[in-house]
């Protein structure tokens, strides 16, 4: 059966399955130059979208821990990888919160809040009532992501925008990192930046990035 919103998935057990995972306020069509990208690359991909506006980023994590174990257990890949934009990457971690599928090998975040977000602070006092997951998100002493015990056993590496004005660099930063660069760009222009893209495919095949003169 072909998922909405995927790229067609056939028996292809030599090519590694990429999930890829979009932010607050987005689409899963917005990771679709990404997609494409990665598909050029040899990946095999599948978009996960959820409606980042409304729930929590518990109940979206636990759909797609459920994702993910059903692809796990499909047996059609030797690796998973999962490519996460912003938000998407704190719904992967709380995902992997107590365990990960065997297969799961090597994870990408975009300009991920880990340390939360100033913005979302902001936007939170205005209109938390309304966005569980702005509060969520905030960068505010004792908030859900700064409460979000770091992943183990799996290979991490962030990608930090330049000049990222709703994640700050030092925001996105993990003590478990394998690996972290900086592309030129804004917070959502990574999404189209070919030199990101890059780095990407750089970090599935190698786990590291490459190291520009």
């Amino acid at each position: 059966m072909k998922e909405q919103g995927s790229s067609t998935i056939e028996n292809l057990n030599d090519n590694p399955l990429v999930v890829l995972i979009h932010g607050w306020a987005a689409h899963r069509n917005l990771m679709w130059p990404l997609d494409w990208y990665l598909r050029r690359a040899g990946f095999t991909t599948t978009r996960f979208g959820y409606r980042s506006l409304f729930g929590s980023i518990e109940q979206h994590a636990d759909r797609f821990r459920q994702r993910l174990v059903e692809l796990d257990q499909s047996g059609r890949y030797s690796s998973i990888h999962i490519v996460a934009h912003s938000m998407g990457s704190i719904i992967t971690r709380q995902a992997f919160l107590h365990s990960h599928p065997d297969r799961m090998q090597r994870v990408v975040m975009l300009a991920p809040p880990n340390q939360g977000s100033p913005v979302a602070k902001f936007l939170a006092r205005r209109i938390a009532p309304f966005c569980h997951t702005l509060g969520q998100l905030s960068d505010a002493e004792g908030s859900f992501v700064r409460q979000l015990p770091e992943p183990d056993g799996l290979e991490i590496g962030v990608i930090a925008a330049s000049y990222d004005h709703v994640i700050p660099y030092p925001n996105s930063s993990l003590r478990c990192l394998a690996d972290r660069v900086t592309v030129f760009s804004g917070h959502n222009g990574l999404l189209i930046r070919r030199s990101c893209f890059r780095q990407v495919v750089q970090f599935l095949n190698t786990g590291r990035f490459a190291r520009l003169n």
